[in-house]
């Protein structure tokens, strides 16, 4: 199988840096005012104050020795948050040096956000022109949980971008040992931030694969092939990376959590975050299922509303707080909406567009550098449900981020091999998916924080 690196670049383009730095200027100004001016009133803002604030508070006073503050290994055996330790260190780490504005905290915090968009146009970049690079990270940067977690501490896009630059190293650049080795320990720290992030070493390992069974291999930036033994080596190298780390953490908590969360979030694994995934899929596809050429064979289509059908049918999937199933606008959506049997009605329909948009962007092409891709984002998104699954909370905003850094780059997939698409029929759903989380970000952030 030909290496998920294939799709080809845009050389003789104008690199475009303008329209980066309009994203960057973007996503200034849709952050920055409310870390400056604004107050609380919603979920993120909630996290920070009681939960990721006493963490890098109490880090701060192990790392500066302050009397009565336990030993950092100690303070890390067990904290009031259920993520890994990694953000909170390295804010932690600001304040023990000597920056205790929390808003100056928080500007730099922030910069997680801009940087997970950089990186994710700096991929699409290599396929697609600036301008609609620029328009396919306008959901990403609209979205309420993309803007939440970078106004406020928490650790969500700061593990994202982590992720992201993972999945940049093994899909947008010649797949090299050194590449490979890059997305290892980006996977590793973006373990370290957050302990699902695992689910990065499936398309570490998949990419890998690929190259493998290449025939011609990759060619280095050298022009000459690495060896079979230095691809095989550096991946395991890389996978190995990040899990080191989550065990790490596992024989430090003597679990999967620290122990004060274990029982809300590691109480058994949630069989209904497959349908959210899929539904939510189903939700932010859906403006490119109007598209005659997104449309499947009708076997296919039949296939995929059967799969959709089941995974959304087998396990409850109705408003269910004690169940885990609840946390976001979807669940509110579902809590309001007619089930039958604990079987959300809304859930079936959406899952079946999710199965339906999946089908679809595997259909588009056969070219070799598309279907490469294709099979590493595919094995992304299999590895976070799975990972995701994990957790007794199937909270939406788990889900939102990973799904809207995957779903420009499997559109990208198609869109750089040679589909005859024309750049605004690519910009144009993007732009009504843009819309519609720059709406729900105003009524889930902007009006709680400025609000009284």
């Amino acid at each position: 199988m030909p290496a998920p690196t294939a799709a080809p670049a845009r050389p003789n383009a104008p690199r475009g840096g303008g329209w980066l730095a309009l994203l960057f200027g973007a996503f200034v100004l849709l952050t920055w005012p409310v870390i400056l001016f604004g107050g609380g009133g919603t979920s993120e803002a909630w996290d920070q104050d009681e939960h990721h604030v006493h963490v890098m508070e109490r880090f701060s006073a192990s790392l500066r020795g302050e009397e009565g503050a336990p030993p950092l290994r100690e303070a890390l055996a067990d904290y009031p948050s259920a993520t890994s330790p990694g953000f909170h260190l390295a804010i932690a780490s600001l304040d023990a040096a000597g920056v205790r504005s929390r808003i100056l905290q928080r500007l730099v915090a922030s910069l997680a956000g801009a940087a997970t968009l950089a990186v994710l146009w700096m991929a699409l970049r290599r396929v697609v022109d600036p301008i609609t690079a620029c328009v396919m990270c306008l959901p990403l940067l609209a979205s309420p949980y993309m803007l939440s977690g970078s106004i406020w501490m928490t650790t969500d896009v700061s593990a994202l971008m982590w992720s992201a630059v993972a999945m940049a190293s093994v899909l947008m650049r010649p797949l090299t040992p050194p590449w490979i080795l890059a997305a290892g320990f980006a996977a590793a720290l973006a373990v370290f931030v957050r302990q699902p992030s695992i689910w990065i070493v499936a398309p570490i390992a998949c990419a890998a694969w690929s190259v493998l069974q290449s025939p011609r291999g990759v060619v280095g930036t050298s022009g000459v092939s690495p060896s079979r033994a230095a691809i095989v080596g550096s991946a395991i190298v890389a996978v190995l990376m990040p899990c080191v780390v989550l065990a790490g953490l596992v024989s430090l908590w003597g679990g999967l959590v620290p122990p004060v969360y274990r029982a809300q979030h590691a109480a058994g694994f949630n069989p209904a975050l497959p349908a959210l995934a899929l539904s939510l899929l189903g939700l932010w596809g859906s403006p490119f299922l109007i598209r005659s050429r997104m449309r499947p064979a009708l076997r296919v289509l039949a296939a995929a509303v059967l799969i959709g059908l089941l995974i959304s049918v087998i396990p409850a999937t109705d408003f269910n707080k004690d169940d885990g199933r609840w946390g976001g606008p979807i669940w509110q959506v579902i809590e309001r909406t007619p089930h039958v049997m604990n079987r959300s009605v809304i859930v079936m329909f959406l899952a079946c567009a999710g199965a339906v948009f999946v089908a679809g962007i595997a259909a588009q092409s056969t070219a070799p550098g598309a279907r490469g891709w294709q099979v590493t984002l595919g094995c992304a998104a299999l590895a976070i449900v799975a990972a995701l699954s994990a957790n007794s909370q199937a909270w939406e905003r788990y889900v939102d981020l990973p799904l809207l850094l995957l779903l420009p780059l499997a559109v990208a997939s198609v869109r750089g091999v040679g589909a005859d698409w024309t750049p605004s029929e690519v910009r144009l759903p993007f732009l009504a998916l843009a819309a519609v989380q720059i709406t729900m970000s105003a009524v889930m952030v902007f009006l709680p924080a400025f609000r009284g």
